[in-house]
């Protein structure tokens, strides 16, 4: 979700246009294979931006019809490009048979279930199997998965998919074939006893050796760029460099040895017996949450400072989290804005500024935040907030609620006095 509008969702733009470039292909291609999604855009520009000295809007970028196409043709016999679209369209789809086009809503709601999911991975002879073990429901209810197959083992593998009653497609890929299997459920479980022909082409171990190797040079590489070569580092005897001393067990020492759950663990005693927020360790206790995709895990550890050490602090740390992420439910979000209308002082703004702003899941505990502040901090604007709960949730309540009050009594209704007046006709009752 966007960080400062939880009703967004943030799908980042793969491509767009209707010509495809190889770059462009590449982009797509590249992106899907990793990823499974492929976001396009259409401008209006990509139709009437066309290369023109007068024509300014395209800043310093390329021009959007360079090519200078019409929509179903260009000149005499040139393709327009609706061609050019449609004749990419049907590569994608005969490369990917199980491309899958949707909105961006419908597409954001899959991708949304798919990154709060947490999946187990048992290694199960030469397969691995695959189980979801979070609690979180999908919306959608078939499940997709890429398999790669070397071509000799091609058989055997569909032979597992034939007993699992699963569909598939398949297409040629790197020496072997990339699957795509459909699922109703959110498990991938292989017979107990399948094997695979031969010895694998390479092991995790030589796969996380090269792609460190890789990193390294990237690093190396990168730090040239930004900070320069040509000077050869000198220290006058006068000055002294204090490097820290990385204790081992330490957060630094499990973060370098990619022990990041412990490192995590870690954190969260420390800032557990902490008397005071610490932002900073707080952090880096989401920073490394991130790395192991387990931001989800911030949702108990807010719930037992809350509990359990000071609502304050919870409350510092949770502003802190949400000014980069967002809440992943409407029920934690409920939660944690309830929590607070109980905690502050001012409770009728932010009472009015939830009512307002969020989808309210839970009527029932809104109205009894609604009677609590009436009782506690009594006003005409938090009754007024009060008989629109009514109005909008429970309308055959408002006529009991209003029999012995009176205009005199309580003006700020005077605005509701339309709807009113009709639940009074409503109910026979003028």
């Amino acid at each position: 979700y966007d960080p400062f509008e939880p009703r967004l969702f943030d799908f980042p733009r793969i491509t767009s246009g209707y010509v495809f470039t190889d770059i462009l292909k590449y982009t797509h291609q590249s992106t899907f294979l990793y990823t499974g999604i492929w976001t396009h855009f259409v401008h209006p520009d990509d139709v009437f931006q066309l290369p023109d000295v007068s024509n300014t809007s395209a800043g310093n970028y390329v021009f959007r019809n360079q090519l200078e196409l019409g929509w179903r043709k260009t000149g005499e016999a040139g393709k327009g490009m609706y061609d050019f679209w449609e004749a990419y369209l049907e590569e994608v789809i005969q490369k990917q048979p199980s491309t899958r086009f949707m909105t961006v809503s419908d597409g954001a709601t899959i991708t949304r279930d798919w990154r709060q999911s947490e999946y187990e991975f048992t290694k199960v002879n030469d397969f691995y199997n695959v189980t979801k073990v979070s609690k979180n429901k999908w919306s959608n209810r078939n499940f997709y998965w890429s398999i790669f197959s070397e071509k000799r083992n091609e058989l055997r593998m569909e032979q597992q998919f034939e007993k699992l009653g699963v569909t598939f497609s398949k297409i040629r890929f790197y020496e072997g074939s990339l699957y795509t299997v459909k699922t109703k459920e959110p498990t991938l479980i292989f017979d107990k006893d399948a094997k695979l022909k031969g010895e694998p082409p390479f092991f995790p171990s030589e796969v996380y050796a090269a792609v460190k190797e890789d990193f390294d040079d990237y690093a190396r590489e990168r730090q040239d760029i930004l900070f320069g070569t040509d000077e050869e580092l000198t220290v006058e005897p006068s000055e002294t460099i204090e490097v820290e001393e990385v204790i081992q067990d330490s957060v630094a020492w499990l973060v370098g040895n990619e022990r990041l759950k412990e490192a995590t663990n870690m954190l969260a005693k420390q800032l557990i017996k902490a008397d005071a927020s610490d932002s900073s360790t707080f952090n880096l206790f989401v920073k490394y949450l991130g790395y192991q995709d387990a931001l989800n895990t911030v949702w108990p550890f807010l719930d037992k400072v809350y509990l359990e050490k000071s609502r304050d602090i919870s409350f510092d740390y949770l502003d802190s989290y949400l000014r980069a992420e967002s809440y992943p439910s409407d029920d934690l979000q409920d939660l944690w804005i309830v929590r607070r209308i109980g905690h502050v002082e001012n409770k009728l703004t932010l009472v009015k500024s939830y009512m307002s702003s969020y989808a309210v899941s839970n009527p029932e505990k809104l109205k009894q935040i609604l009677l609590d502040l009436n009782k506690q901090q009594p006003s005409e604007e938090a009754y007024l907030l009060y008989i629109q709960f009514l109005i909008d949730n429970e309308p055959e309540t408002v006529i009991k609620e209003l029999e012995d009050k009176t205009p005199e009594t309580h003006p700020s209704l005077c605005g509701l006095a339309d709807t009113i007046a009709y639940l009074y006709a409503d109910a026979k009752d003028i």
